[in-house]
């Protein structure tokens, strides 16, 4: 389940860019992960008024260890084509719309165990 952290200025990017933004990460997540939307999480967070990144954003995508196990492929390996495939949809985000200052892009991938804990309207298991 990969969990995405989008740092950003609001002084660069506005509202309906980063929603845009949020929207392409989903879905280009979910098909470079083969997940649905519910196996997703993006978290968006303006920079605050001590912060000190030039960059119009910070986007980290963090997953799973074993979501880089892939039969013939180091993890780096796969790393790499999920950056490149990324990459070139941050690029035509940035051109599209004129972002003056870069994008910080990471993948981080780390050894975690997930457990959904069911909320109080859900049915218990």
């Amino acid at each position: 389940m990969p969990l995405i952290k989008i740092d950003y200025s609001e002084k660069i990017l506005d509202k309906d860019q980063m929603k845009e933004l949020l929207a392409m990460f989903l879905k280009e997540s979910m098909r470079i992960y083969n997940y649905d939307e519910d196996k997703v999480s993006i978290f968006t967070a303006a920079y605050g008024d001590l912060s000190a990144s030039t960059a119009a954003a910070e986007i980290e995508v963090r997953a799973k260890l074993a979501e880089y196990d892939k039969p013939g492929q180091d993890k780096n390996e796969v790393r790499s084509k999920h950056l490149a495939e990324y990459k070139k949809y941050i690029k035509a985000f940035v051109k599209k719309h004129s972002i003056p200052k870069g994008i910080i892009f990471t993948i981080t991938f780390e050894d975690w165990q997930v457990e959904w804990i069911s909320g109080s309207d859900e049915t218990n298991e």
